[in-house]
């Protein structure tokens, strides 16, 4: 297309298209989630997000390439930048960190101890400043 950006004249252009049956090993989940990051051994509950981020496809006008030294780096056909990581790595990282954070702020509200509460007088007894105080005290 006229008016596009294109890789080094050397680099080869890889196949992006990912098959819909494809999952990544258990390894290769543990591996990009590290590289999050994580650590899928405490943090198992969010392993979804490197399951889905492995398999996050590029965004319009990328295209993995390959260099002469064998390296895959990806490419926008509509801007000209390159890049070593998957262009949608950083969304990821940013969902991990988030998805953290609201888990950590999700187990600090259930280990908040619980005031109990303290029964309202029975119906047409009235009880003395000094008893309302103890009540609400201890």
């Amino acid at each position: 297309k006229a008016g596009m950006a294109s890789p080094d004249s050397r680099s080869v252009i890889l196949d992006s298209d990912l098959p819909d049956n494809f999952e990544a090993s258990e390894e290769e989940v543990w591996e990009y989630a590290r590289w999050l990051g994580m650590d899928p051994e405490t943090e198992d509950e969010l392993l979804w997000i490197a399951r889905e981020g492995i398999k996050a496809p590029l965004p319009a006008d990328w295209k993995p390439c390959k260099s002469t030294s064998g390296d895959v780096y990806y490419f926008n056909f509509s801007t000209g930048e390159s890049r070593w990581d998957h262009p949608q790595d950083d969304h990821y990282k940013k969902l991990y960190l988030q998805e953290k954070q609201m888990l950590k702020r999700k187990v600090n509200k259930e280990q908040t101890p619980r005031v109990a509460a303290t029964p309202p007088p029975p119906p047409g007894k009235l009880l003395s400043l000094r008893a309302c105080y103890a009540m609400c005290v201890h």
